[in-house]
């Protein structure tokens, strides 16, 4: 793996050096707004924290079959899904646990609260119409609260655009898959309104033991999405979504035994609605947001049925105060009601039936020094009916020294994650887990825009961490655990040869502790990366090849069991029949790697999908 890794600093060395050829004219800039950051729309530029925007271009453009696989590009980005399609896929920030990664769908927190440590199943999530997804990262609970310790991951659904479109894509492949989308959407004077569904299926390979000749582990998804708006003129307007995800699986007995009789059921409903009116000249802005997220899971075994179910309502009141040179003032006040629930069909009564009100308050302010210093201050007090509240901190710093195409970036704050329902019902003594953590970083334009590179620094710090202690029937959970992770975030994007061939690059280093026993985090590589070429040398046609590298890690707390790196190779293409009808395909892993991300859990092999869309 070492070597693997060597020969991919090799190539992006050379990708560098490519990169090179008489310079083309300047295009017209358009700046990138991101929400996430500062929780308002603001220019990328202007945001000190590190944020990935990965948006509906490429999307498109990557072929990618699941938001998990686009994640994977991203630096100080870990993602670990076990046995293919319908399998757990959890995803981790800069060496954080998963369940430290706030997850929002539209703004709407979507973590679940009956699991075991309020993390997000990626596998679940089906993106069936997706504008773009903002990876936030370093510590945020500053802004966003509890969870938010390694950072926050915004997945950002289609608003409705004006006049009358649809769109409708059918695909098919390897392991019996197939898939269909459907978006439709309209205005009529100041309403507009949008729909989408998917289907997704496939049969699937063998999750535990022999994946081409075991049992087939099969799933199913259903997902459907509706966002509609009432612009009311004058910066009045009302604006809501609703989500829904359905998704039946083929599971196995564990990591070690391939049985039947064992199946997954899981739901995920989540919506808002947003009512924004300015008020004094438009310089105060109220925005109020109604929100509310159901996540049921139903495992049943030979034996006996296990259901999940959380629940999170509230609401969110946010007021911005433009302050003219002096910047920015937001504020937020945030009332909500959460409730987990297990039930096991052996027993009469349920394992855990809980629930808390949370409260919160925060403050950012964002001050402009002058031309090229930006700087902010968030601060946010966050209680509970359950537990102790706690406070946590950021500020941010950006330098844009624009006339050397250079910008410079950091910042530092706080985090902190109350216990879960779950880890409570054994032991309600619990307190929050917390952190610090900072990020220095520098981004560089060169050759006329053609060279972008970026390189960042990150520490992370977590006190009081939550974990199990003694046997599964005596043992309990505690504030047992500290840890701590550094490293360097590298990327690269570059326009090889103008409209032909355009390249990104993006690499991580993670040092990762367990600081009471000394050891490596577990299933936290050192290395990881991914190398992506695009090739558009024929009009309306689009080549794109991918390499993601992983290097070595272990699979256990102790450091005993080895978890082998791995490199894939994954090709796609896109061909513009006509302005309606697109022909797209792609093949994954291309040389059939054998790897496993969690020890005892298949990955795919080689595996080929095609298929159509039409827009109108």
């Amino acid at each position: 793996m070492h070597a693997i890794l060597r020969r991919s600093c090799a190539v992006i060395l050379l990708f560098t050096a490519t990169s090179s050829p008489a310079l083309a004219d300047a295009t017209l800039y358009i700046p990138t707004i991101v929400v996430t950051p500062m929780y308002i729309p603001t220019t990328i530029e202007r945001a000190g924290s590190t944020v990935t925007v990965i948006d509906s271009a490429r999307i498109a453009e990557s072929g990618a079959g699941s938001v998990a696989e686009l994640l994977r590009t991203v630096p100080g980005v870990q993602v670990t899904e076990s046995g293919g399609s319908g399998g757990r896929a959890l995803v981790s920030l800069r060496g954080a646990e998963a369940q430290h990664t706030l997850v929002l769908i539209d703004g709407v927190r979507v973590n679940d609260p009956a699991s075991a440590r309020d993390e997000f199943d990626f596998s679940v999530f089906s993106p069936t119409d997706v504008e773009r997804i903002e990876i936030l990262r370093g510590p945020q609970s500053a802004l966003y609260g509890s969870d938010a310790i390694g950072g926050v991951i915004n997945i950002i659904t289609k608003h409705p655009a004006k006049g009358m479109h649809g769109s409708l894509t059918a695909e098919a492949g390897s392991y019996g898959t197939r898939r269909t989308t459907a978006t439709a959407s309209g205005d009529s004077g100041p309403w507009s309104l949008m729909a989408s569904g998917t289907y997704y299926a496939t049969d699937g390979f063998s999750r535990v033991g022999d994946r081409d000749n075991g049992e087939q582990d099969s799933t199913l998804k259903y997902a459907g999405t509706l966002r509609g708006s009432y612009d009311a003129g004058e910066g009045r307007s009302v604006s809501f979504g609703l989500n829904g995800y359905h998704q039946d699986s083929l599971i196995d007995k564990s990591a070690t035994v391939d049985a039947s009789g064992y199946t997954s059921a899981r739901d995920l409903i989540d919506g808002f609605a947003r009512f924004t009116t300015p008020s004094h000249d438009g310089k105060l802005v109220h925005t109020l947001t109604v929100f509310g997220t159901s996540t049921t899971r139903d495992y049943v075994e030979p034996t006996r049925d296990t259901k999940y179910r959380g629940t999170n309502v509230g609401f969110e009141y946010q007021g911005t105060l433009k302050l003219g040179v002096a910047g920015s003032l937001l504020g937020g006040l945030r009332l909500e009601r959460e409730t987990a629930h297990q039930k096991v069909s052996t027993s009469a009564s349920p394992a855990f039936d809980g629930g808390q009100t949370l409260y919160a308050g925060y403050l950012l302010y964002q001050l402009p020094v002058n031309e090229r210093l930006n700087l902010s201050f968030a601060g946010r007090y966050d209680g509970a009916s359950r537990g102790d509240g706690f406070l946590t901190g950021r500020f941010t710093a950006v330098y844009d020294m624009s006339e050397i195409e250079t910008r410079i970036r950091g910042s530092f704050g706080s985090g902190a994650k109350r216990p879960t329902a779950f880890q409570l019902s054994y032991n309600p003594a619990l307190e929050p887990e917390t952190s610090l953590g900072a990020d220095l970083g520098i981004e560089k334009t060169l050759l006329d825009g053609r060279l972008t590179v970026g390189v960042t620094g990150f520490w992370n710090r977590f006190e009081n961490l939550i974990n199990f202690d003694g046997d599964y029937l005596t043992g309990t959970y505690k504030n047992i655990d500290s840890a701590e992770t550094a490293g360097v975030e590298a990327t690269m994007t570059a326009t090889i040869v103008p409209g032909v061939l355009s390249g990104t690059a993006a690499y991580t280093y993670l040092f990762s502790r367990d600081l009471s026993p000394g050891l490596p985090l577990q299933r936290r590589p050192k290395h990881s990366g991914a190398l992506s070429l695009a090739w558009t040398g024929i009009e309306n046609v689009e080549l794109r090849a991918t390499a993601t590298l992983v290097g070595d890690s272990y699979n256990d707390d102790a450091a005993t069991v080895p978890l082998g790196g791995w490199a894939r190779v994954d090709l796609s293409a896109r061909y513009a029949i006509n302005p309606q009808l697109t022909a797209f395909g792609r093949i994954e892993n291309l040389f059939n790697a054998r790897y496993q991300e969690a020890t005892g859990y298949n990955t795919a092999g080689i595996s080929a999908y095609a298929g159509l869309t039409w827009r109108h």
